[in-house]
């Protein structure tokens, strides 16, 4: 009988224990219940008091202040009743007063957003117009890129080039259409050739060397012929100095022996003949660039001084010598075709975009006077004003060609703005710098790109932590006595 007695003790005590860790576990959970409500409901008042407007403001603060007063008015004499009631016309004629002074500046408010508003439809009118200006001069760019390319590929009316217009086979292979040079052409001309300069046979081989020929082993006349070793003989004495220090092949033999390293003892030479040349106060803008362009792959470590040169030429410099129509030229205020491509392409070398260096057109004084507000500018802007769109290099040469490429004055002109209407078209692919006389299959056509993988940190929104800590802690009390009570439970 006692043994059946504690076994029953032992039993209500058990269940004694649920029913408290039961209770325990549901007044924790009303417990968060309450608190997130109480937050929510305080969150919702203060976003309703910072979403009311300032005459709403001015309104409420009466209406409550009415309601107060109202209450108090019960419980007071009539005498009290009065001086309330004066009180209250004394705010309510304050409140009139904010309401009107608020009223005020809303109109104001509500006149200068009119005017801004103009102001905008100005703005996206103009956006609008240079998108469709921009979107025009695309289809312009394309359509002349590929009447240039039809021209001077295979079976084109200009496929023959020479040194003259070798930058068009440049371009082509920048365009990955090198399969399309004729290189058999290309000899052809060069087999015909008498009296070259180094620079004039280096255009060749580039030429060449853009079509997939190895200069080194070119069949001509069934000869087979190493056109870089016949350049440096051409550029050396008989002593085997080198001899040419002209500026205007020194850029082209060094663009040769970029492609051809294999290693050439007249390297550091050429280089250092063409470091200390360019900085000659006779040196032209069309010059100036051709060896930028040739100098971009060396550094201080080839040559020194080479990066001090690459160094001055920056966007901000290069357009002070720019001309409003977006052309350069050898002379101030006049551009040239040949000039312009240059330009470009030494742009491209370095990761300048070209685009980037504009000319605002020219507009009357009347119109481009600086207007002292809003209401002025919005009268003094013409309609004239939105048709005009900044212009930049490459504008300036599609402008040149026309659509047919008839605008140019001869091949040379076409060949120099077709290189740089493709060079241009491989920096806006890329966006960095392109080496685009580097025809060896690894510069323009492979590059290699590093992806920089990104590591994005997750920002754990802060809050009151205090309710589920206490939730977490009941919880974690009531499991922990029901454990204790079980295992009472096995040992008795």
């Amino acid at each position: 009988m006692a043994s059946l007695k504690r076994e029953k003790s032992q039993t209500e005590s058990l269940l004694f224990r649920t029913i408290a860790s039961v209770l325990a576990l549901a007044l924790a959970t009303s417990f968060l219940n309450f608190t997130l409500v109480s937050q929510a409901l305080a969150a919702e008042n203060t976003e309703g008091t910072q979403n009311q407007t300032p005459a709403e403001n001015v309104q409420s603060t009466t209406e409550d202040a009415q309601d107060s007063r109202s209450l108090a008015n019960q419980d007071s004499d009539q005498d009290g009743a009065s001086a309330l009631t004066a009180d209250d016309n004394t705010s309510n004629e304050a409140a009139n007063e904010n309401a009107n002074e608020n009223s005020n500046t809303n109109s104001n408010t509500n006149e200068n957003s009119n005017t801004n508003s103009n102001t905008n439809e100005n703005s996206n009118t103009n956006e609008a117009t240079q998108g469709n200006n921009a979107s025009t001069l695309a289809v312009e760019r394309a359509a002349l890129i590929k009447v240039l390319t039809a021209k001077f590929s295979k079976d084109g009316t200009w496929e023959g080039m020479d040194a003259s217009t070798s930058t068009a086979a440049f371009a082509l292979f920048n365009l990955g259409s090198d399969d399309d040079i004729n290189a058999d052409a290309i000899i052809e001309k060069l087999a015909a050739e008498s009296d070259l300069s180094a620079g004039q046979l280096a255009c060749y081989i580039l030429a060449l060397t853009a079509a997939g020929e190895d200069a080194t082993k070119v069949t001509i006349s069934d000869e087979t012929r190493d056109l870089v070793t016949e350049m440096e003989e051409l550029m050396t004495d008989d002593n085997g100095d080198l001899s040419v220090t002209d500026i205007e092949q020194l850029p082209w033999i060094l663009a040769v022996y970029t492609n051809y390293t294999d290693p050439y003892e007249y390297v550091p030479d050429v280089l250092a003949a063409l470091v200390a040349a360019l900085p000659e106060s006779n040196v032209t803008l069309e010059q100036e660039a051709w060896s930028i362009m040739a100098l971009s792959p060396y550094t201080d470590d080839d040559c020194e001084g080479v990066e001090a040169l690459l160094g001055t030429w920056t966007a901000s410099e290069i357009i002070k010598s720019q001309n409003a129509d977006g052309g350069f030229g050898n002379v101030e205020g006049t551009s040239d075709v040949s000039v312009t491509a240059a330009v470009v392409c030494a742009c491209v070398s370095l990761g300048i975009d070209p685009t980037s260096m504009t000319q605002e057109p020219e507009t009357d004084s009347s119109v481009s006077a600086q207007a002292t507000d809003n209401e002025a500018s919005n009268t003094n802007t013409s309609t004239d004003d939105n048709d005009a769109t900044a212009n930049d290099a490459i504008g300036y040469l599609v402008a040149a060609g026309t659509e047919d490429a008839s605008g140019y004055t001869d091949t040379e002109e076409a060949a120099d703005a077709f290189f740089a209407l493709a060079a241009n078209q491989v920096y806006q692919s890329k966006g960095k710098a392109v080496n685009v006389m580097d025809f060896t299959k690894t510069g323009t056509t492979t590059s290699t790109t590093k992806s920089t993988a990104s590591n994005s940190t997750s920002t754990a929104q802060t809050g009151d932590t205090s309710a589920p800590l206490v939730v977490s802690l009941l919880a974690l009390g009531a499991l922990a006595t029901m454990g204790v009570s079980l295992r009472r439970k096995e040992q008795d």
